[in-house]
């Protein structure tokens, strides 16, 4: 199985360093890694990858360079890893021997917040009540890239990582939770005015799955 993480990189080129030391450093390494958003090319970045890492710099959407950098790359399953967070050493080794064990199309871990407030956040079952109201996985699980075009991708939505766990699961996606904190959410100023529009983006968000819930069964044959 060959694994991809993508790296999409906003305004927080401070933090992208730790991101990416904390790929070079998994005891599974990762085939690709696509580092894609509006940061100059450094090799410090690089060099810890040799050959395995692909750097673009653009200004395209959120959605579109994550949907860009899995089309291009050859990989069977992909995480998506913010450049301000990171995984421990055995997030890719781990989630990967689970989906070739049991072939789900989603393994997702719990996670542990750091840089504030310093605790672990349990991820929610995979369930049709769960993920109406909230994401259960977390953005950073393992995805198999069959999964992702069965399901169409991700949209240029609010909570977008919940909107396509959400056309996951109503595509029959299979999941299995990894009950241990795995992924690594910072904590930082930045995130106050998300806080600020939460709400806001949320009615967003469901507004939307009632316009495309249809669609989605139609496709089904529900």
């Amino acid at each position: 199985m060959k694994l991809l993480v993508v790296v999409p990189v906003h305004d927080r080129t401070e933090f992208v360093g730790e991101a990416l030391d904390s790929i070079a450093q998994q005891t599974r390494p990762a085939d690709e890694v696509i580092v894609t958003g509006n940061i100059a090319y450094s090799e410090d970045y690089l060099r810890p990858f040799q050959h395995s890492i692909t750097w673009t710099e653009t200004e395209d959407p959120l959605h579109t360079r994550v949907n860009k950098a899995i089309e291009q790359s050859r990989c069977d399953a992909f995480t998506v890893l913010c450049d301000d967070d990171k995984i421990e050493p055995t997030f890719l080794e781990r989630t990967s021997r689970l989906i070739e064990r049991y072939a789900d199309d989603i393994v997702y871990t719990d996670l542990r917040r750091f840089g504030g407030a310093s605790h672990i956040m349990q991820a929610l079952p995979w369930t049709e009540e769960q993920i109406e109201q909230t994401t259960a996985p977390f953005i950073t699980s393992l995805c198999t890239k069959k999964r992702w075009k069965i399901a169409g991708g991700y949209e240029d939505v609010p909570f977008f990582d919940w909107n396509f766990w959400w056309k996951c699961f109503h595509t029959g996606a299979t999941a299995f939770h990894l009950a241990e904190p795995l992924f690594l959410y910072r904590e930082h100023g930045g995130q106050h005015q998300f806080q600020q529009n939460l709400q806001a983006n949320r009615t967003v968000l469901l507004e939307h799955h009632n316009k495309t819930r249809a669609t989605i069964r139609e496709a089904r044959g529900v």
